[in-house]
């Protein structure tokens, strides 16, 4: 029982901090294997979420010896026999194959070299998506595994099952999460990542910036909150509309308005639809876009970017949401003229549309 409590603990441990090397050397050493192998792929790609070898074999050379096996795992008996085997299923070798038969088998030459003569086996997850195993090889000059090293194995396979199970929920999340960091940070816009409980998973640059320079909105020990009790409630139930949209799959963000005497903000949601092909989780979060009534200031903008009186004029009536026809008649020039301001404007900061210019002169707020 101890052993088997400390395997467990191990194979959770490892599934957490995705270090599997002192589990399977572990359980190497509770069944006196020389070899270990686990490995979980995803069927559809040839590539495993994680595999991890070891042997305690001197000299021996597990890269040559996976080098010369995977090219040749169909001509494995003990492959061969396990695909076969539903989830959780747990096999000793020589219940398969007899051990008088196994010098005939073109492979045997590489498993007498490996030492993996007597083998015991599990398949702790076998889906329509994930596939995963889980071996253990004794030398041939050791004794054949015994019923209670297959029933210590058949004990531990639920609790890998769901290890490898949570080690793959945990990776499409980290996944995720990076996928949706790297675009948050491309996007100059202020947007910042939360979930259902309004905690704070990723905030932008420029919403990091407009949450310390507006009267409304602020980020208090992790979580998005309000100055105002009223605002509270409201984002609280804003937020809660748009996760049942995440629900029923709705097509269209949803926004509100929040307003004091100092500011005006918008806040605009996208919810996140996180469903995976592998797991079915849904990670309940949405995207929510900021934006502010508070103008920026100008004198700085001027000076930071150069800009001459009348460029900055063509981009304070745009900050405004004048469009460029607006613009020109509202200055009284041509709309080329305007264009061709607008343009001197990008070549000055480097950016290349509107939406980029506008969305960097919250840093300026």
């Amino acid at each position: 029982m101890e052993t088997l409590n400390k395997l467990t603990n191990l194979v959770y441990q490892a599934a957490l901090n995705s270090d599997w090397h002192s589990f399977l050397n572990e359980l190497m050493t509770a069944t006196q294997s020389n070899i270990g192998w686990l490995v979980m792929t995803d069927q559809h790609s040839s590539s495993p979420f994680f595999s991890e070898f070891i042997s305690t074999e001197d000299g021996f050379d597990h890269d040559l010896f996976l080098n010369q096996y995977m090219p040749r795992i169909a001509e494995d008996p003990f492959y061969v026999h396990s695909l076969d085997q539903t989830e959780s299923a747990c096999f000793r070798g020589s219940d398969i194959v007899s051990t008088e038969k196994l010098p005939s088998y073109s492979l045997y030459p590489l498993f007498e070299q490996a030492g993996c003569e007597h083998v015991l086996a599990t398949i702790p997850v076998r889906d329509n998506d994930l596939n995963s195993f889980t071996v253990m090889n004794r030398h041939k000059f050791k004794e054949d595994y015994s019923v209670e090293d297959v029933r210590l194995m058949e004990m531990m396979t639920p609790h890998i099952n769901r290890a490898f199970h949570l080690h793959n929920l945990l990776l499409r999340q980290q996944q995720q999460i990076s996928l949706y960091q790297a675009i948050l940070e491309k996007n100059p816009n202020a947007l910042i990542l939360l979930d259902d409980k309004l905690n704070l998973k990723i905030t932008n640059n420029a919403a990091s910036h407009l949450l310390q320079n507006q009267s409304i909105l602020l980020e208090r020990n992790g979580k998005l909150n309000c100055k105002n009790a009223s605002h509270f409630n409201q984002v609280k139930e804003f937020v809660g509309a748009t996760m049942a949209w995440i629900q029923a799959k709705a097509p269209d963000p949803l926004s509100i308005q929040l307003r004091d005497d100092e500011d005006a903000l918008r806040l605009t949601a996208y919810p996140v639809h996180a469903e995976s092909d592998f797991n079915n989780y849904t990670d309940m979060c949405c995207v929510i876009e900021i934006t502010t009534s508070k103008q920026p200031d100008w004198s700085r903008v001027s000076q930071d970017l150069d800009l001459t009186p009348k460029e900055l004029r063509t981009v304070k009536l745009l900050y405004s949401g004048m469009d460029l026809h607006g613009i020109a008649a509202h200055a009284h020039v041509s709309f080329n003229t305007v264009k061709s301001q607008l343009m001197a404007v990008y070549r000055k900061t480097n950016f290349n549309s509107q939406r980029e210019l506008m969305a960097n002169l919250i840093q300026y707020i």
